[in-house]
């Protein structure tokens, strides 16, 4: 059962050594790589005895991790099991009640049995006549749908439901299929860089073909697979044309961003932008241009302000001259109105006695 569970995959992690125990140095990163064995950390669960060293780094000291360590970077290869959402497993039923049935995932090193994870499976999940059929200790096939992590356990817990062996048969026979459709021509470059995150490949293929493909056959199977487990298997051709223009629009907004000239307007590369030096002349020169200009300005203000002082002085006297001609002419016209009243008030007086 061990082969319907963990896959083969290279891992890169960084190993702390006290800086006073680097006699054997491989020896000792090799149990600091184990501590990680036989339970569940962010990348999944690792397999005991699986690690193999393949390449590491000089030794380097890392100060944000402690004075007294060396760090190293390695590359191994281990044995690895990753669970995910819609993954098939075959397992055990260790339990059931009016609630529903338990379901343990489990493998056996060497005569020692390990349960990975127990799956928990709702009686609302499955009909009444398949849940009366399940006995205690019976193999069933489950989907699992969700799945809760404890890290640095040793064992996860997941809700999941029980497929019938016509779902199986299905299952299987999509091989027929995923062989059909491996004979048209699918760019590399569209699974190149897949993550296999299913197990179900598994039980498609049996254990030696599985095991013998390469990575890359297997990313364009899990590629097919995929697809076939969504879409309507005619509309396959038509699926690689619209992904590769999707990937190739892709690429050609992307150099379109990288062009050093966009809609006539110089965009500076990275590699311009490397000297320093020159771009700090460059600043330095824009604040001296900039500087002058600004002084050029204020001289032209300074000069514009004078010459307003100027013409505002000559109005000024102009008005001057002005108001004093007026205050004159109002003197005068004042001065003859009062004339005026006196020889009124004589005339007045005049007329008065005459008429006596």
């Amino acid at each position: 059962m061990n082969d319907l569970y963990f896959n083969s995959v290279e891992l890169i992690e960084k190993v702390n050594i006290p800086h006073d125990s680097i006699d054997n140095i491989n020896e000792k990163i090799y149990i600091a790589l184990t501590t990680n064995t036989n339970k569940f950390k962010e990348l999944g669960y690792i397999k005991e005895k699986s690690i193999k060293i393949l390449s590491r780094s000089f030794g380097y000291l890392n100060n944000l991790v402690n004075v007294n360590t060396i760090t190293y970077n390695v590359k191994y290869d281990c044995l690895l099991f990753n669970p995910q959402k819609n993954d098939i497993y075959l397992g055990l039923i260790k339990n059931k009640n009016e609630v529903g049935v338990q379901v343990e995932i489990y493998y056996y090193n060497n005569v020692n049995k390990i349960i990975l994870f127990y799956v928990y499976i709702p009686y609302e999940l499955f009909e009444n006549k398949l849940y009366s059929h399940l006995d205690i200790d019976t193999k069933v096939y489950i989907e699992l749908i969700g799945i809760k992590y404890q890290y640095d356990s040793s064992t996860i817990k997941g809700i999941g439901k029980i497929l019938s062996d016509d779902e199986i048969i299905k299952l299987q026979n999509l091989k027929e299929i995923i062989i059909n459709l491996l004979n048209i021509d699918i760019p590399e470059q569209l699974y190149n860089n897949i993550k296999i995150t299913n197990n179900n490949l598994k039980l498609i293929f049996n254990p030696e073909e599985y095991n013998n493909f390469s990575y890359l056959e297997l990313q364009r199977l899990f590629y097919i697979y995929s697809y076939i487990s969504k879409h309507e298997i005619n509309d396959f051709q038509e699926y690689i044309y619209d992904e590769l223009n999707k990937l190739n629009d892709t690429k050609i907004l992307q150099t379109t961003l990288n062009m050093k000239i966009i809609n006539n307007e110089c965009i500076h590369t990275e590699d311009e932008l490397k000297t320093d030096g020159d771009l700090e002349t460059n600043i330095d020169d824009t604040y001296e241009n900039d500087k002058n200009d600004l002084e050029s300005i204020n001289d032209e203000t300074s000069l514009l302000d004078e010459d307003e002082d100027e013409d505002i002085n000559e109005n000024l006297e102009d008005d001057i001259e002005d108001l004093d001609d007026d205050d004159d002419e109002d003197d005068e016209e004042l001065e003859d109105d009062d004339d005026d009243d006196e020889l009124d008030d004589i005339n007045s007086i005049l007329d008065s006695k005459l008429t006596e």
